[in-house]
């Protein structure tokens, strides 16, 4: 006989452009080696508002996701309010997180997202989230079908681009190089790796320069996950697999020492290396404190 369940508590609108899935807290797994919350983690966090409030029907996800078209996450925006990295582990709160049409294109579309405490519903993070339709097979954009502009177009309301960052920046003389192998644990049901695991990549690579004592994270000392995160936008523009080598590059323009830059590279067998993602990190410089750092 199998164990009791109940399903994810999910409210969808009427017109299923916006869905709330509540949560009953964080988990023990999401706060970090300095017992404050894993940057890294909060994109998982997203990715579960995501995940059900689409398979609940939010842009009638279950009729236009199958075996030929799927969507791929083309970058996300993600800001956080300061008090959400002050939460002390051991200490819970109750949340909820949205997940709104707030753009379209003819082959994209913008999720918007919320991460609200329902205890005294403040607003700790929201996310926006360019997604294209894409052909399985040929792994090129295509447009939608007709029903799902006539029906989702008249239905938004106000308009939320994401504004990503398109191309690839220079990577500097001085950025810090480290090398990572795709786990098997690292990819998702498509059997790529996972956009929040190119995030956790980015965070161990950030930590490691500042083990090393590079230069180029001179305002951060000790531990990169002290730091409140208060911006991070990031670009998927190639994709990677189990086994795949990939090299992090990162390093701090001139003149914003709050800033990290970072690419991430797949490594082949020839001279070339296709970038496969890029994007930065903003953080605010003063560290979190805690009685046992």
């Amino acid at each position: 006989m199998m164990t009791a369940l109940r399903p994810v508590e999910v409210e969808v609108s009427a017109d299923q452009t916006l869905s709330w899935t509540h949560f009953s807290h964080l988990s023990y797994d999401d706060f970090s080696r300095t017992e404050t919350i894993q940057h890294w983690k909060l994109s998982k966090v997203f990715e579960s508002g995501r995940y059900h409030g689409l398979y609940a029907g939010v842009l009638d996800f279950p009729k236009i996701v199958n075996r030929q078209f799927t969507l791929f996450v083309l970058g996300i925006e993600y800001t956080f309010h300061p008090d959400l990295w002050k939460v002390p582990k051991g200490m819970v709160f109750p949340f909820k997180i949205s997940l709104e049409v707030v753009d379209m294109g003819r082959t994209s579309v913008t999720l918007f997202s919320q991460l609200v405490n329902t205890l005294d519903g403040r607003e700790l993070a929201t996310s926006r989230c360019k997604c294209v339709y894409t052909d399985r097979v040929t792994r090129r954009p295509v447009p939608w079908p007709q029903w799902i502009v006539h029906k989702y177009t008249p239905a938004i309301n106000q308009k939320r681009s994401v504004d990503l960052p398109k191309a690839v920046p220079e990577v500097s003389a001085l950025a810090y190089s480290y090398k990572v192998r795709v786990g098997a644990s690292d990819t998702d049901i498509n059997g790529h790796t996972n956009h929040g695991s190119y995030v956790r990549y980015c965070c161990d690579a950030a930590q490691a320069a500042l083990k090393a004592g590079v230069l180029v994270l001179t305002p951060f000392h000790r531990d990169i996950n002290r730091y409140p995160l208060k911006e991070h936008k990031i670009m998927y523009v190639g994709e990677s697999a189990m086994g795949d080598n990939l090299q992090v590059l990162l390093w701090q323009p001139q003149g914003h020492e709050d800033t990290v830059h970072m690419v991430i590279r797949r490594k082949g067998n020839s001279d070339q290396h296709p970038v496969i993602v890029h994007g930065y990190m903003t953080f605010g410089l003063t560290p979190l404190t805690h009685p046992r750092l």
